[in-house]
């Protein structure tokens, strides 16, 4: 393990925005689930959404476009940010709500299929059936336990 620098500094403000927005989208009945960044990135987050989507396994499907490198995109931390799902008849409502608060609002894939599939930059960098990923996750901590001595 290694710890350089110092955190980033939390824009409170901006925080108390993003919540709010969320709070505002789940008041409404306009979103499906949420989850936040903070623990394992964008990935990490959509992954365990997709375990546990209203009690059943579904997959996801993210086209993404950045110029940072695919390990940042995918599993920095990032403060501020949530995820969420929602009926797509919904998606006008929704951007015009994050005018209001006001918050970024970017649309980054859909919820369904079988697999976990990640595309940065049409390239496709993840791809995975969803139900591997969660045996992975559910038995990794286990696993490891299992094989220290």
């Amino acid at each position: 393990d290694r710890s350089e620098g110092k955190p980033p500094v939390l824009d409170r403000k901006h925080e108390k925005q993003v919540q709010d927005f969320c709070w505002e989208l789940i008041q409404k009945g306009f979103i499906s689930s949420a989850h936040d960044c903070s623990e394992g990135g964008l990935a990490i987050a959509v992954a365990e959404s997709c375990f546990s989507y209203g009690g059943q396994t579904l997959g996801a499907t993210l086209t993404l476009e950045s110029t940072l490198r695919n390990d940042t995109l995918l599993f920095g931390e990032t403060q501020s940010r949530i995820i969420i799902s929602f009926p797509e008849e919904r998606i006008n409502e929704i951007e015009d709500l994050a005018m209001t608060f006001p918050v970024d609002f970017s649309l980054i894939g859909k919820v369904g299929g079988s697999h976990f599939t990640v595309t940065v930059n049409e390239e496709e960098v993840i791809k995975q059936e969803i139900n591997i990923l969660k045996e992975i996750w559910k038995t990794s901590l286990g696993s490891y336990a299992g094989q220290v001595t």
